[in-house]
């Protein structure tokens, strides 16, 4: 199936969960001050990380595609915490939040605003994203 009919099938998409937090403390890659999580691709370890967490988030989704979102603003990568990201990017720990919580946001914003395409940023781990999909592939 196409990103466009996974879309259309209003199901929600799933996205990836805290790439970059992932490969900082995973893969203990360091990131570009100016271009961040890009100048990865320039690096045998960061294309490898690269390559292995999104073969691990693809075979989690059930929709995977190569189509273009053709709007601009059709979901939302979320932060796990409900810290400030100032307050994110000096913790000594990882913060996240309850996975219950987030998905209760994401629903949230799927029935007020339409958006359809989920993720999550730092803090988010696989119950996150579990219990995103599990809450929006419920039928409303």
């Amino acid at each position: 199936m196409d990103f466009a009919s996974c879309l259309a099938d209003d199901r929600g998409v799933l996205m990836e969960g805290a790439l970059g937090e992932r490969l900082k403390r995973e893969h203990q890659l360091a990131f570009d001050e100016h271009v961040a999580l890009a100048g990865l691709v320039y690096e045998a370890g960061g294309r490898s990380a690269l390559v292995g967490l999104w073969s691990e988030y693809a075979d989690i989704a059930p929709c995977n595609s190569t189509d273009l979102v053709r709007r601009r603003f059709w979901g939302i990568q979320a932060n796990a915490s409900r810290l400030s990201p100032e307050e994110l990017d000096g913790a000594s720990s990882l913060e996240s939040s309850d996975a219950a919580l987030l998905a209760d946001d994401m629903v949230r914003l799927r029935d007020d605003m339409g958006l359809r395409v989920f993720g999550g940023c730092c803090g988010t781990d696989g119950s996150h994203l579990e219990e995103i999909a599990r809450r929006l592939t419920r039928r409303r």
